[in-house]
C-alpha cells in the first residue's frame, strides 16, 4: 500500500515537473489544465482514503491507519496547495478550510466505523484542526484574526468534553496563544482597534478559563488548576499591555488596582482562585507604578490613597481568607507583605509631601494611626508593622532636636503622639491575643522609655539652663499623675527616674555656684504635692509604699531648705539663715501636725536641730549683738510654740502619732 501511494504521487510530481519545469507555486493559464492537475491527485487521495477505511483490523491495529492517512493527506495537500496558490492566490484559505472540514468529517466517520481505535479518528481530527488554523491565518489578520482565535479556543475547549478531549484542548491552548500573540503584535504596532480587541480577547480568555473548570467540576470546592491559570495568565498579560499602552500617569495606577480588586472579589461568584492570583499580579503592577512616581512632590493625594487603601484591602483579604486552598503560612506572609507595603507607601508619600520639621509630627501621627487601626481591626500584623514608622520617628526626632534644632513645638507634639501608642495599646487590650500580651507590655515599656528620653533631650535642647530643673520636675510630676490615674507601676518607676534626674540637675547647678533661681521652689513643691496626691489615690497599694512617700517628702523639704538658706544668704547675708531655718522648721512641723504625717515632723525636727546647732556654733561667735539676740528670740519663740502645741494637744497628737 505504501509503495502504491508513493508511486502514484511520484508519477504526478514527475508530470508536474515535466510539464512546467518546476514543482513550486506557478499559475496555470488554462482552466482545464488546472482542474486536470487538481483532480488527478484528488482521485489518488480518494482511493487511498477509502483503502484506509476498508483496511483489515490486523494491520490497522499495528498503527497502519494513522501513518498511512497522515502520509496520504500530507502529500496531497503539499502537492495541490502550491497549484491553488499559483492559479487563485486569494482562494488558498478557502481550499485549506475546505480540506480541513473534510478531514474533520472523516474523523467523525472514523469514530463511527472504528470506535475502539482512538488514533484513527484522532489523527484526522488533529490534521483537520491544523488546516482550519492555517486557513484562518491566510484569510484574516490583525484584530479579526485575534478575535477568531479567541472564540475558536473557547469553542474547542467546549467540545473537548467529547471524544479526543486532549487533542481539542491542545488546539484550544494553541488558539489562545495565537490570539494573545496577534493582539500583542497589533498593540505594539498601534494598529486600529488593537486596544479594544485586546480587552475583548482578554475577557474571552478569562471566560475560557472559567469554562474549563466548570465543565470539569473544578468550581466546587475551590481549587487551583494550571491549565485554567494559563488562560487567565494570557488574559492578564493582555490587560496589562492595554493599560500601559492606553493610559499614563495616575490612570495606570487606578486601572491596575481597580482590576485587581474586582478580580479578587470575583472569587465569591466565579469561584476561580486563578483570577485572584492574577489580581495579585495586577495589584503588584499598580503598586510598582505608584512607587515609580512616589518621589514626585506634586503627586496628588488620590493616587496615594488608592495605593495605600489597596494595600490595606489585600492585607485584610489575606487576613480573613480561609476559603482558598492556600497554606496558613502563605497567607500570613502575604498579609505581612501588604502591611509592609502600606507602611512604606505612607512613609514615602509623607516624606515627599511634607517638609521638615512637620515630617516628624506626620510620621508620629501615622504610626499612632496604623497601630490604632491594627488593634481596631484585630490585625496583629498591622499593629506590629506600624512600628516601622516608630523607628522612622526615632531617627527623625534625633535630626530635628539634636542636629537641626527645629522649633520645640514639633518635638513636643511628636512625643505626645509617640507616647499615645502605649495608651492606645492599653485601651485596645481586647484586640490583643493573650499569648501576645506579655510581649506587648514589654514593648510598651520600651515606648515609654523612649518617650522619656525624648522628653529629657528636648528639655536639654530647648529649655534655658536655669529652667531645666523645674522642667524636669514638671515632667516627673506629669508622669506621676499619669501613673496614678492608670495605676501603672511602670509609669511610677519612670516618674521616679525623672525625679532623680531633676535632683541631679539641681545639685549639679547648686554646687557650681549659680545664683538662686526662685522658680526652683516650684519643682520641690511639686514633689510634696505629688506625695499628697499619691496618699489619697494610692494609699495602701504596693506600687506606692511608705518609703517612696518618705523619699518624696525628703526631696521636697530638703530642696526647699537648701533654697531658702541660699536665697536668704544672697539677699541679706548669712546672718539671717538661722532665723529663716527656724521659721521653716515651724512651718514643716505644722504641716506634719495638720497632715498627720510623721515624715514631715521628723524633717521639721531635723531643721530645728540644725538651727540650734547653728546658733551655738556660728551665731554666738560671728553675729553682732542685735542679730544674735534676734536669732535667739526667733528660735526661742519657735520652741515655745512647739512646746505649747505638744502640751496642749498631747492626747490628740499621741493618737495621730500612734
Amino acid at each position: 500500500s505504501f509503495v502504491s501511494l508513493a508511486g502514484c504521487y511520484l508519477a504526478y510530481g514527475f508530470w508536474r515537473f515535466h510539464s512546467s519545469g518546476a514543482l513550486g507555486v506557478f499559475p496555470i493559464a488554462m482552466p482545464d489544465q488546472f482542474w486536470t492537475a487538481l483532480l488527478f491527485p484528488a482521485c489518488y487521495w480518494v482511493v487511498f482514503t477509502v483503502a484506509t477505511f476498508v483496511a483489515r483490523p490486523e494491520p490497522a491495529a499495528s498503527g497502519f491507519r494513522p501513518a498511512f492517512l497522515t502520509v496520504n493527506n500530507g502529500v496531497f495537500f503539499g502537492l495541490t496547495a502550491p497549484l491553488v496558490a499559483g492559479t487563485f492566490p486569494d482562494q488558498l484559505w478557502w481550499y485549506a478550510l475546505a480540506f480541513g472540514a473534510v478531514l474533520i468529517a472523516l474523523s467523525w466517520m472514523a469514530a463511527r466505523t472504528a470506535p475502539v481505535q482512538a488514533g484513527f479518528d484522532g489523527t484526522y481530527l488533529a490534521q483537520g484542526l491544523t488546516l482550519l488554523v492555517f486557513g484562518l491565518i491566510l484569510k484574516f489578520s490583525g484584530y479579526q484574526l485575534a478575535l477568531i482565535f479567541a472564540l475558536q479556543s473557547a469553542t474547542l475547549l467546549r467540545l473537548s468534553v467529547f471524544r479526543h478531549g486532549r487533542i481539542l484542548q491542545i488546539f484550544s491552548g494553541l488558539s489562545a496563544v495565537l490570539a494573545a500573540g496577534y493582539v500583542l503584535v497589533e498593540i505594539l504596532r498601534d494598529a486600529q482597534h488593537a486596544l479594544i480587541t485586546g480587552g475583548a480577547v482578554a475577557v474571552v480568555l478569562m471566560g475560557t478559563a472559567w469554562l474549563f473548570k466548570r465543565q470539569r467540576g473544578y468550581l466546587n470546592p475551590l481549587c487551583f488548576r494550571w491549565r485554567a491559570a494559563a488562560y487567565a495568565a494570557l488574559a492578564e498579560v493582555l490587560l496589562m499591555t492595554v493599560i500601559l499602552k492606553a493610559m499614563d500617569g495616575a490612570a495606570v495606577i487606578y486601572a491596575f488596582l481597580g482590576i485587581a480588586i474586582v478580580q479578587t472579589l470575583s472569587l465569591r461568584v466565579a469561584r476561580m482562585p486563578e483570577l485572584v492570583w492574577g489580581g495579585q499580579g495586577m495589584a503588584w503592577a499598580g503598586l510598582v507604578a505608584w512607587f515609580s512616581v512616589s518621589g514626585n512632590p506634586s503627586l496628588p493625594v488620590v493616587p496615594f490613597l488608592a495605593a495605600a487603601g489597596s494595600a490595606l484591602f489585600f492585607m485584610h483579604w489575606w487576613q480573613h481568607q480561609t476559603a482558598m486552598p492556600v497554606p496558613k503560612l502563605t497567607r500570613s506572609v502575604l498579609e505581612a507583605v501588604y502591611v509592609g507595603l502600606a507602611v512604606v507607601i505612607v512613609y514615602l508619600w509623607l516624606k515627599a509631601q511634607i517638609s521638615n520639621p512637620g515630617l516628624l509630627v506626620a510620621l508620629a501621627g501615622a504610626a499612632l494611626g496604623f497601630l490604632s487601626y491594627g488593634l481596631f481591626s484585630r490585625s496583629g500584623t498591622l499593629a506590629v508593622g506600624s512600628q516601622i514608622l516608630s523607628v522612622a520617628v526615632v531617627t527623625e526626632y534625633w535630626y530635628v532636636v539634636m542636629v537641626r534644632d527645629d522649633p520645640w513645638i514639633f518635638a513636643l507634639v511628636a512625643i505626645v503622639l509617640f507616647l499615645a501608642q502605649s495608651f492606645v495599646t492599653l485601651i485596645g487590650r481586647k484586640g490583643i491575643p493573650d499569648d501576645w500580651w506579655f510581649g506587648v507590655r514589654r514593648y510598651n515599656l520600651l515606648i515609654q522609655t523612649i518617650a522619656l528620653i525624648f522628653g529629657l533631650l528636648g528639655v536639654q535642647v530647648y529649655v534655658p539652663d536655669q529652667w531645666q530643673f523645674v522642667a524636669i520636675a514638671a515632667v516627673a510630676f506629669g508622669i506621676f499623675v499619669t501613673a496614678m490615674i492608670f495605676r501603672n507601676p511602670e509609669a511610677l518607676a519612670f516618674a521616679g527616674a525623672a525625679a532623680v534626674l531633676a535632683v541631679v540637675e539641681f545639685v549639679s547647678r547648686a554646687f557650681c555656684g549659680e545664683p538662686v533661681f526662685i522658680v526652683n521652689f516650684v519643682g520641690f513643691a511639686l514633689a510634696l504635692f505629688a506625695q499628697r496626691l499619691g496618699v489619697k489615690r494610692l494609699q495602701g497599694m504596693s506600687m506606692f509604699p511608705q518609703p517612696a512617700q518618705n523619699v518624696l517628702i525628703g526631696i521636697g523639704v530638703s530642696g526647699i531648705w537648701l533654697l531658702i538658706g541660699r536665697w536668704v544668704a544672697d539677699l541679706h547675708g548669712t546672718h539671717w539663715i538661722t532665723i529663716a531655718w527656724s521659721l521653716l522648721a515651724f512651718v514643716v512641723l505644722g504641716c506634719g501636725f495638720l497632715l498627720r504625717d510623721r515624715m514631715y515632723r521628723i524633717a521639721g525636727l531635723i531643721i530645728l536641730m540644725a538651727s540650734l546647732v547653728r546658733v551655738f556654733l556660728v551665731d554666738v561667735w560671728q553675729l553682732e549683738t542685735i542679730l544674735r539676740i534676734l536669732s535667739f528670740l526667733v528660735l526661742g519663740a519657735v520652741l515655745i510654740a512647739l512646746g505649747f502645741v505638744y502640751n496642749r494637744f498631747a492626747n490628740t497628737l499621741r493618737k495621730w502619732i500612734e
